[in-house]
């Protein structure tokens, strides 16, 4: 007697307790009671599926797509980490960051320029 093959498989995601995102989308703050100015970054993602499940095709490897997912339908926020700055050094902070983006700026309408030079 053959044995049956199963005709999908499911994925379970565990999140690992020191998983870590780094990039910033944005911040949300304000001014706290002391007079400093808190800024929690954040990174946006598409949640993460508790589980999929796929198809097994008939060679053994997964179909395309899951047929199956439990998975919120929400854009989730990673509230990373905040700061708290006094008005000083968010200015300082704010001007240091709006200088590196004129550099970049300016770096980066050169490269255009040398791209649409032939």
């Amino acid at each position: 007697m053959s044995e049956q093959k199963p005709k999908q498989i499911s994925f379970e995601y565990k999140i690992s307790p020191g998983f870590h995102v780094y990039a910033v989308s944005g911040g949300y703050g304000g001014v706290n009671p002391h007079g400093e100015i808190v800024l929690n970054l954040y990174h946006e993602r598409p949640s993460i599926p508790k589980t999929q499940t796929f198809d097994l095709m008939p060679d053994g490897t997964l179909s395309q797509s899951p047929t199956a997912e439990d998975k919120k339908r929400a854009l989730i926020r990673d509230v990373i980490f905040g700061i708290a700055l006094n008005p000083v050094i968010a200015r300082s902070l704010a001007q240091w960051l709006n200088e590196k983006a004129d550099i970049y700026d300016r770096e980066m309408m050169a490269h255009e320029k040398g791209k649409n030079v032939h």
